[in-house]
């Protein structure tokens, strides 16, 4: 039986140069801010496999600028993913998100992968 999977891009903005996409987390990790710095949010990112998430929706957004940008270059106009941890955001510089670029051939290579549906 075929499994199919899920999901919708919480957000996709630009910085002025390059789209990204936002994702949106409600995970407890601890009572502290302390509990949702960088290293616990890569922890769960991995325990959660939220990156494949990301390089799953970053493969979609790598198609979808392919279609609408005339002149799209993965390098200067794809971006990378921003996980906001919600209940860890408190305005410091590293506390509650975590932002990942994974390289341009991982994309190229996963969009190969998945293939295409008519």
């Amino acid at each position: 039986a075929a499994r199919y999977l899920n999901g919708s891009i919480d957000l996709m903005y630009f910085d002025g140069s390059q789209f990204h996409i936002a994702d949106y987390k409600s995970n407890y990790l601890g009572k502290d801010f302390n509990d949702y710095r960088a290293d616990a949010i890569q922890q769960n990112m991995r325990q959660s496999s939220y990156w494949l998430q990301a390089a799953l929706y970053l493969v979609a957004l790598h198609r979808y600028l392919k279609v609408k940008l005339q002149h799209y270059q993965i390098e200067q106009h794809l971006g990378g993913a921003t996980y906001l941890y919600l209940r860890g955001m408190n305005g410091q510089a590293d506390q509650g998100y975590y932002y990942w670029r994974p390289d341009t051939e991982f994309i190229l290579r996963l969009d190969a992968i998945l293939g295409y549906f008519d």
